[in-house]
């Protein structure tokens, strides 16, 4: 009977330990996440750009490019929320819907600007391996986000 008590409480303690590393892990990608967000666009340009590099390649000219195309879109992407608010009328609480719509579709738009233009510069070769890139950075994301919830 002894044992039984005992095996059961070692059950108990190993569980809540796995529980608390899986917990921590996800805080520790949240904070990272809350990093970039905290950085200037210059920086987030020159990290994606290095990403890029590595993946595709990229010749001295092709690197100039990307990272002038970098910067511009990070600098367009920096505060969507304010920049919403500047060129609509929405103020209000009852618009937070409408808001958070029109700031999905102007992300939406700066990603496919930013296709179009990387498209441009990259071969056709390069652009399938960042379009690759991509879905996967997309896919790393969507777990972090299902992890949160």
């Amino acid at each position: 009977m002894k044992n039984l008590i005992i095996a059961a409480i070692a059950l108990f303690t190993l569980n809540s330990f796995a529980q608390e590393k899986s917990a921590k892990k996800i805080s520790v990608q949240t904070s990272q996440e809350i990093d970039s967000q905290n950085q200037s666009p210059e920086v987030k340009a020159k990290i994606e750009t290095k990403k890029l590099i590595k993946q595709l390649d990229l010749s001295s000219e092709q690197r100039e490019k990307v990272l002038d195309v970098m910067l511009k879109h990070f600098t367009l992407k920096q505060n969507p929320r304010q920049n919403v608010k500047e060129k609509t009328a929405l103020k209000g609480k009852s618009d937070k819907a409408e808001l958070k719509r029109t700031i999905l579709n102007q992300n939406q738009e700066l990603s496919q600007e930013l296709n179009e233009e990387l498209k441009e510069i990259l071969s056709e070769e390069q652009y399938k391996k960042y379009q690759q890139y991509n879905l996967q950075k997309r896919k790393s994301y969507k777990k972090v986000m299902i992890k949160e919830n």
